[in-house]
């Protein structure tokens, strides 16, 4: 129990060092199309245009982004495969917030880090997540805190988004 909490705490550290350092900047223009890809995906969704992050996050070579939003008690994930040029529609995903339901996130306002994959899950969990493939180069986006922590990474074997907690 103690190793998994100081794990816990080690990736962590290591994740908000990542996010900060991992930051790359992303310019108006960027913004504006990252919005316009995500604005169909809910009228009601209230997404957080000052936190749209470049990472690396399906291992192909090319800058994706990652946008966080929020309508009444879910948080919402969009991530946009890059290059922008080619229009594919965005992987997401919805965490409930506040709820009494499994895995709820307990923030208010959950926030969004670009984590590094360069560790090894099985210590955490026992067991690898299907598709997750340890990098240096590549990133997973990691999602709330206190009560839950989710995972996201590209499941190399699915070919899709997906997570762990």
């Amino acid at each position: 129990m103690i190793k998994n909490v100081l794990i816990s705490f080690a990736l962590a550290t290591a994740t908000f060092a990542l996010a900060h350092s991992a930051d790359a900047a992303v310019n108006s223009g960027t913004r504006r199309e990252v919005l316009a890809r995500v604005q169909p995906l809910g009228a009601d969704i209230k997404w957080n245009a000052k936190a749209i992050e470049a990472l690396e996050f399906n291992c192909d070579g090319e800058e994706d982004y990652v946008i966080g939003g929020r309508a009444d008690n879910r948080f919402y994930i969009a991530i946009i495969l890059g290059p922008l040029s080619r229009m594919a529609s965005p992987l997401t995903a919805d965490f409930p917030i506040g709820t009494n339901e499994d895995g709820a996130l307990c923030e208010k306002a959950p926030k969004l880090f670009v984590g590094s994959m360069d560790y090894d899950p099985v210590e955490l969990l026992g067991e690898a997540p299907e598709g997750f493939q340890q990098s240096a180069t590549c990133n997973e986006v990691d999602l709330g805190g206190e009560c839950v922590k989710y995972h996201i990474y590209w499941n190399a074997v699915a070919e899709k988004m997906s997570w762990w907690k």
